[in-house]
């Protein structure tokens, strides 16, 4: 079993056509939870990130429409 150590995380994205840039941050004591429900994986996490009302949310797997 692998043990793996989170820190902060920063997620961002820029927009492909035009100048918007989003930024998500996240606390440590909060990352560790987080990757569990992505079970560790960062390609399942950017699968979950959406643009909403002009902002980038991550949307909770358990609650995303399948």
């Amino acid at each position: 079993m692998a043990l793996l150590v989170y820190r902060d995380m920063v997620i961002t994205a820029n927009q492909v056509e035009g100048n918007e840039s989003f930024v998500i941050e996240i606390e440590r004591e909060k990352v560790d939870p987080l990757m569990e429900v992505f079970e560790g994986q960062f390609d399942h996490l950017i699968d979950h990130l959406k643009l909403i009302n002009d902002r980038m949310v991550l949307v909770n797997p358990r609650f995303a429409a399948k």
